[in-house]
């Protein structure tokens, strides 16, 4: 069965309003179904607790979910109508996509400029049902302004506090070594900031260069579990609500791009 195929299996009881989305011919939604999911449960569970749904609508769901999650991941300036998902691990996995899509078509469709990778890591990257935060790995090149990239990692870390969560985007060099974390400071410079704990405050602005707090293992930094560009690549199991928010939209956003 096609996307499309799938889709035509949920009615929307009303119009922008994706918490009102049903299962075709049940008063069934598509987030409780989504939900479960997200809390672990197997397809055959959820067979047995709805006898009236099928295989497809399980499937359905997750079409619908991407659907929704490629909406919503619009650049800020362009997001009056976006209703951000329910559920703490669906809001920031839906929030992950829209950073990483930012990031990646940036300036006019392509990614911003310095940015040589991007990788998942932490608790999101399980199947933990309330994680504690997102966790980015970013590898970025020497000389790169990273200005824009603290603005994005601004915005993620604003988005997770509305549902009491954090958002950290560590920096590793193109060698392959950790430097620190984006600052998340409106003005980043020397001196700006009296108690600043960075080893070297504002002297590469926007990085907070916290290594004598922080260590990020070499093997962590090679192999992170999920590297989400420029090449998509998972190491790890990935929980269904991961696979339908975030690995999915991505395989369809890179395919786009070759």
């Amino acid at each position: 069965m096609t996307h499309h195929e799938l889709l035509r299996r949920i009615t929307v009881g009303t119009p922008g309003d994706p918490g009102s989305a049903l299962i075709r011919g049940t008063s069934i939604t598509v987030i409780e179904v989504l939900g479960r999911l997200a809390a672990g449960e197997t397809t055959e569970e959820l067979l047995n607790r709805y006898p009236q749904l099928v295989e497809d609508d399980l499937h359905a769901c997750a079409a619908y979910a991407t659907e929704i999650t490629l909406l919503s991941a619009m650049p800020p300036t362009e997001e009056a109508g976006y209703t951000p998902p329910t559920g703490t691990r669906l809001r920031l996995i839906a929030e992950t996509l829209r950073f990483v899509r930012g990031v990646i078509a940036a300036d006019g469709g392509s990614p911003l400029e310095g940015v040589l990778r991007i990788a998942l890591i932490g608790s999101l990257a399980t199947a933990k049902p309330d994680p504690r935060d997102i966790d980015l790995l970013i590898t970025v090149g020497d000389g790169m302004e990273l200005a824009p990239l603290a603005s994005r990692a601004r915005r993620l870390h604003e988005a997770a506090q509305t549902v009491h969560r954090g958002a950290d985007v560590f920096l590793t060099n193109s060698e392959g070594g950790y430097i620190g974390r984006i600052c998340r400071q409106i003005d980043c410079g020397h001196g700006v900031r009296i108690n600043c704990r960075a080893l070297h405050c504002g002297h590469r602005p926007f990085l907070y260069d916290d290594l004598h707090l922080v260590r990020l293992s070499a093997r962590l930094i090679e192999q992170p579990p999920i590297i989400l560009w420029p090449n998509l690549i998972v190491r790890v199991p990935v929980p269904n609500d991961l696979q339908t928010g975030l690995i999915a939209p991505l395989q369809q956003l890179l395919g786009n791009w070759k």
